[in-house]
């Protein structure tokens, strides 16, 4: 089952911001304001987090591996394996 956003591992944050960034960050806002910046992605990638984690414990999503919480797993997974970036974004 995919976690809800309060019980997020702590492990798995920087999994999600690598996502959430890959999907929501902007380089120039990242320059203009780094810490703003990373923390409204990481907010919102935790609410589409939570929105997809009710539609898969509704069978609207059936396959697990494809959701974000999946991606930030393999994300912070290539990180411990000492994976570039690209290469655990490509998955």
């Amino acid at each position: 089952m995919v976690s809800a956003v309060a019980d997020t591992e702590p492990s798995l944050t920087s999994g999600l911001l690598s996502v959430g960034f890959d999907r929501f960050g902007n380089e120039e806002d990242l320059v203009r304001d780094p810490i703003q910046h990373l923390f409204q992605v990481y907010v919102r990638i935790n609410q589409e987090r939570a929105a997809e984690t009710e539609r898969f414990n509704n069978g609207e999503i059936q396959d697990a591996e494809s959701t974000i919480h999946a991606a930030a797993k393999r994300v912070f997974k290539n990180m411990e394996d000492g994976a570039s970036r690209e290469s655990s974004n490509s998955e």
